[in-house]
């Protein structure tokens, strides 16, 4: 719900659709709209009308997509080794923590989905040999 300190229309350039405010009325508003009826100094309020906060207005955009990892702790393994070899192939050492093993931030980031740093580093202590001795005869 917003409501307007004077009448006015606004047209949604997003949408198409436009919404009539009369002034000190409560208007429901679609979600895409949002954020055009704020530019336009049309104030959020809450279901029974009264004002609320712009500051503690949240406008939602698009939400990212959640990905969850593998139920399988086989695929788990795999997909993660399949980073740790990318971030090994980048050889960036902000990518790598003090003791060498493929940071957590790094490898999450890659997969889309969160991994602790004791799985990689089970991953990585497995793999570590044969990943370094792979890079190093590419060199």
């Amino acid at each position: 719900m917003f409501v307007s300190n004077r009448d006015i229309v606004v047209r949604s350039a997003k949408c198409g659709q436009s919404i009539r405010f009369e002034k000190g009325v409560p208007q429901n508003v679609p979600a895409i709209m949002h954020e055009e009826v704020l530019e336009k100094g049309i104030l959020p309020t809450s279901e029974d009308g009264q004002p609320v906060d712009p500051a503690e207005q949240v406008v939602v955009k698009d939400k990212p997509k959640v990905v969850l990892p593998p139920d399988d702790g086989d695929e788990r393994n795999a997909a993660i080794l399949t980073a740790i070899e990318a971030v090994v192939e980048a050889n960036d050492s902000a990518m790598f923590t003090g003791g060498g093993v493929p940071k957590s931030d790094a490898i999450s980031q890659l997969l889309g989905w969160r991994v602790d740093s004791k799985d990689i580093r089970a991953v990585w202590e497995k793999h570590r040999e044969k990943l370094l001795a792979e890079k190093e005869k590419k060199e």
